[in-house]
């Protein structure tokens, strides 16, 4: 009887330890398949920027050869509000980047971005992307905006300076046109965003 007891008791034991066993087992399986899917969705978010940063130029490059050729602005992309406008170069023999005409800050993931103020142009793009290059700028330098209607327009630069966000304007506004290219500063800055903007001023030629 005894036996039997203890024979039942070792039995109920050795289930209880079997499905201890098997949801220790089924919790490792949930972890490591949660890690797997966030591993996928990183690695499907990367994927995204990576097309994304693909994908964008070539579509803009395209916009703007459609442009130019209808002779008004065209969608980035189908699905995209942002029209080419026109496109910028930073001084002569330099590469033309396609210009939205969209102020909206999201736009400038993609290219600068441009609208009016007064007779004035203002163009902003990114520090570390479109206007990189833009700390090389000197002052006397050549400007070229060409809009898709096929007006050319060259500006020389005549001021570069830095301003708080707060404090742009549009300098020596009463002129019949001008051109403000502004980005973030300084160039070298660990973070993005920050309160300083640079500023080049150009007047046509």
């Amino acid at each position: 009887m005894a036996g039997g007891v203890l024979s039942g008791i070792g039995l109920r034991t050795g289930m209880i330890v079997q499905r201890r066993w098997h949801a220790r087992q089924l919790v490792f399986a949930l972890m490591a398949a949660a890690c797997l899917l966030a591993g996928l969705w990183k690695l499907g978010g990367i994927g995204v920027m990576l097309g994304k940063a693909w994908l964008a130029p070539a579509l803009l490059e395209r916009a703007l050869d459609a442009s130019q050729g209808a002779g008004q602005p065209i969608r980035a992309w189908f699905w995209s509000d942002a029209r080419v406008v026109g496109a910028v170069s930073l001084g002569q023999g330099q590469h033309q980047m396609p210009v939205l005409g969209d102020g909206r800050q999201r736009a400038m993931a993609f290219a600068p971005v441009t609208w009016m103020e007064g007779a004035a142009r203002i163009l902003v793009a990114h520090r570390d992307t479109h206007f990189e290059g833009l700390e090389n700028v000197e002052s006397g330098d050549l400007i070229t905006y060409q809009s898709v209607g096929g007006e050319t327009r060259r500006y020389f630069v005549q001021r570069i300076w830095t301003a708080d966000k707060d404090a742009l304007h549009v300098p020596d506004a009463g002129l019949a046109e001008g051109l403000l290219l502004i980005t973030c500063y300084p160039f070298d800055a660990p973070r993005a965003g920050g309160r300083q903007r640079y500023l080049v001023w150009a007047v046509p030629v």
